[in-house]
C-alpha cells in the first residue's frame, strides 16, 4: 500500500469539548497576508459571529433569492443558547431545502444537542 501519514490527538474526554477539538484539528482556520488597500473601511471587521460552541457547516447564497442561508451544527450534548450577529435586516428560520417555517429572532438563537439549524437572512 505504501506509507500511510496519520495525525491523531489523544486527549482525556471532557462533556461538550472532544468535538470541538477535532474539528480544529480535521479543519483548521487558515489566515492569509495581503497588502493593505487603500479603501476607507476598518481594518478590522466580522461578516457574521456565532456562538463559539457551534460549528458553521454553510454560508452561501439562498437557492431562490439574494438571501444569504446561514447552517450551524451543534455538536455538543447541551443545548446552545446564544446570539448570531451580521448586517441582517431579518431572519426566517428554514428546513434544509430553504423552504419558510418561521420567522427567527438572531439575538436569541437556541440549538438543541446534535441538532443542525438553517437560517435565511436578508443582508442590510
Amino acid at each position: 500500500l505504501g506509507m500511510l501519514i496519520f495525525e491523531y490527538m489523544l486527549h482525556p474526554f471532557k462533556e461538550n469539548e472532544t468535538a470541538m477539538l477535532a474539528e480544529k484539528l480535521s479543519a483548521p482556520v487558515k489566515t492569509v497576508q495581503t497588502s493593505k488597500g487603500t479603501g476607507t473601511g476598518s481594518d478590522v471587521r466580522s461578516m457574521l459571529e456565532i456562538p463559539s460552541e457551534l460549528v458553521m457547516t454553510a454560508f452561501k447564497k439562498a437557492e431562490n433569492s439574494d438571501n444569504k442561508i446561514i447552517r450551524v451544527f451543534n455538536p455538543t450534548c447541551s443545548t446552545v443558547t446564544g446570539k448570531i450577529s451580521g448586517e441582517f435586516k431579518k431572519a426566517w428560520l428554514v428546513n434544509m431545502n430553504e423552504e419558510y417555517e418561521d420567522e427567527i429572532d438572531l439575538e436569541h438563537v437556541v440549538v438543541a444537542p446534535y441538532k443542525i439549524l438553517t437560517i435565511e437572512v436578508e443582508q442590510a
